[in-house]
């Protein structure tokens, strides 16, 4: 597996920030450039607290004219199952591609802490990557290398920075704390 990791630091309260990611997510899709949508497909509070839900977002990706006839746009989205804990400002979370999904996996965890003096948020969100190109021949033929490659960035480039992007957008609508 390959590890990823990605820190933001916002300058609004780090409990605000964590029950915004927690209960708002959606709202957040029209300051999001490359996602079409996000939908609470499961959202289950456990009897120790915690919350599992399971979202599914849908990408505004352009497809690449080599993969046009092989990827559908609807095939641009992921499903993300997280775990909000009870205790402490932690959320473990899996996500599936609607596209390849068993042969990529990806799964890992943010972290919400106190930052600025206690008046911002630090997020950390990191996690493990793996995916199997050698099952991808039989699904995708001559156009294995250019979907690898399209995996790649999508995991390098286009998750984190949708995870600063999505951060950056929840700090703007709760607003300044000074």
């Amino acid at each position: 597996m390959t590890p990823f990791k990605t820190v933001c630091v916002a300058q609004v309260p780090v409990d605000a920030l964590y029950v915004f990611m927690r209960e708002r997510l959606p709202e957040l899709v029209p300051d999001l450039e490359d996602v079409r949508s996000i939908r609470v497909l499961e959202r289950l509070k456990h009897a120790d607290g915690t919350l599992h839900l399971v979202n599914e977002w849908r990408a505004k990706i352009r497809v690449p004219a080599v993969l046009a006839g092989l990827l559908h746009p609807d095939d641009l989205g992921w499903i993300d199952r997280a775990e909000y804990s009870a205790k402490g400002r932690v959320c473990r979370w899996q996500i599936r591609p609607l596209f390849l999904d068993k042969q990529i996996r990806c799964e890992g965890m943010t972290t919400y802490e106190p930052a600025i003096a206690g008046r911002g948020a630090r997020v950390t969100f990191e996690g493990r990557f793996e995916f199997d190109p050698a099952t991808l021949q039989r699904h995708v033929g001559i156009l294995e290398k250019p979907v690898t490659q399209m995996v790649e960035l999508i995991v390098t480039t286009i998750i984190p920075r949708n995870f600063r992007k999505t951060i950056e957008a929840a700090a703007r609508r709760i607003g300044p704390t000074c």
